[in-house]
């Protein structure tokens, strides 16, 4: 279930403030970042997402994309955080490789652990 606009932009903000440092092209490649939550129906805050990554709960995203990036280069186009059915944290993240293909890699938040990777059409 996606967040509203208020807590999708205080989310985008969160996972924005951890890649401090990183490029501009790259910080506007996750401006498009959506946050959702199955279980979690009041969703999570900017503060909520800060908390999960510093107190280690959720892996920082940028740890995240170098994994996805040894999975396939490429372009990032989104990236998602998700409570999966399972009740999992699970980062999606799009690629686009140098094909013109668009993969959609799918890791655990918690450990860090690939999932699964799918060509979008």
């Amino acid at each position: 279930m996606p967040f509203d606009a208020h807590q999708n932009r205080s989310a985008q903000r969160a996972l924005m403030a951890q890649l401090s440092g990183w490029s501009m092209g790259m910080a506007f490649a996750l401006s498009s970042l959506t946050v959702a939550a199955a279980p979690c129906s009041a969703g999570l805050s900017q503060d909520d997402v800060l908390h999960l990554t510093r107190s280690g709960h959720i892996k920082a995203f940028p740890a995240i994309l170098e994994k996805a990036r040894h999975h396939h280069s490429g372009k990032l186009l989104e990236a998602e955080l998700e409570c999966d059915a399972k009740g999992r944290y699970v980062y999606e993240i799009e690629l686009l490789d140098q094909d013109g293909m668009v993969w959609e890699l799918k890791f655990n938040a918690v450990t860090g652990d690939y999932i699964t990777a799918n060509e979008e059409e």
